[in-house]
């Protein structure tokens, strides 16, 4: 079976996990840690769009490699149709601790901005916990403010060996798809 054909069965078959920001999220029915967020069709068809679907995958690799579980973890992206399969991480709300939720949120958004990406802390539900309570961002980061220059710095200072040469092999395919849009 195809991809698209994957899609559709799964559209069909199943009422979405999650909805917003122009997608709906499926959960795998092959692998319960995991879920598809699947793109509206039209929202990203190609050009800047595309590009920047692309450039999540990379991204969202980086930050695994920085800073590991901080992030929901990516594990592919396709283009037809636009997908992106990720860890599945739970659906409950951050109520529970009030303050210190926002306050993990706050350090989070800091941390990961030190070095040049920024995650949107403006809505509460793109953070959620892993059952061993540890905060991640759910959603996609903000490609538009990524300093690519200080994401390799930081990675150079950061990282070594194979993480370095693999978090550096991200950026340049970063930066081969910005040069292309």
């Amino acid at each position: 079976m195809g991809w698209e054909k994957f899609i559709d069965d799964i559209k069909k078959k199943q009422t979405p996990y999650a909805k917003g920001g122009g997608s709906a999220v499926y959960e795998d029915p092959h692998n319960d840690g995991r879920i598809i967020k699947v793109h509206n069709e039209g929202d990203v068809e190609g050009g800047p769009a595309l590009a920047n679907h692309i450039s999540n995958f990379y991204v969202a690799k980086i930050v695994d490699l920085l800073f590991p579980d901080s992030n929901a973890r990516i594990h592919a992206v396709t283009t037809s149709p636009v997908t992106s399969v990720k860890e599945k991480i739970s659906l409950s709300p951050l109520t529970e601790n009030g303050s210190r939720d926002l306050k993990e949120m706050d350090e989070l958004t800091d941390k990961v901005a030190q070095i040049g990406i920024r995650f949107d802390n403006e809505y509460l539900g793109n953070f959620r916990r892993r059952p061993d309570g540890q905060l991640v961002h759910v959603d996609d980061p903000n490609l538009l403010s990524i300093d690519l220059g200080l994401l390799k710095n930081e990675i150079q200072v950061r990282l070594k060996g194979s993480d370095a040469e693999l978090a550096l092999g991200y950026v340049k395919r970063i930066e081969e798809i910005r040069r292309r849009k």
